[in-house]
């Protein structure tokens, strides 16, 4: 192989290396806010409001409706966003790991 494919390779592996790792940091603090009591008692308290006066709002009141669904789909959208960095961060744990272990030098 020419010098430079190796190069090539050598540097998208550490671009990839430096990805893994700004997964998992990104899945860190992901977690820490995703663990935060207020953080999930306020999640919890919108998304109960939410669907209460939706469910109490008249016929009439199309708009409100609209925008309280919105607003019920939005909170699961940040929800699901939390989770995907969450997972992403246990892929890019186990990759690392696995990284790390074709690093070591086999042992004799």
């Amino acid at each position: 192989q020419p010098i430079g494919f190796r190069y090539r390779t050598r540097r998208y592996f550490m671009t990839d290396e430096t990805k893994l790792h700004l997964d998992l940091s990104r899945a860190a603090r992901a977690k820490q806010i995703t663990d935060n009591e207020l953080f999930r008692e306020a999640f919890q308290k919108l998304e109960q409001t939410y669907i209460a006066e939706l469910m109490g709002s008249e016929a009439h009141e199309q708009r409100k409706r609209e925008n309280l669904w919105q607003a019920v789909q939005i909170l699961g959208n940040l929800r699901d966003h939390f989770s995907t960095i969450l997972m992403n961060g246990k892929i890019a744990k186990a990759e690392l790991d696995q990284l790390s272990n074709m690093k070591r030098p086999k042992a004799a």
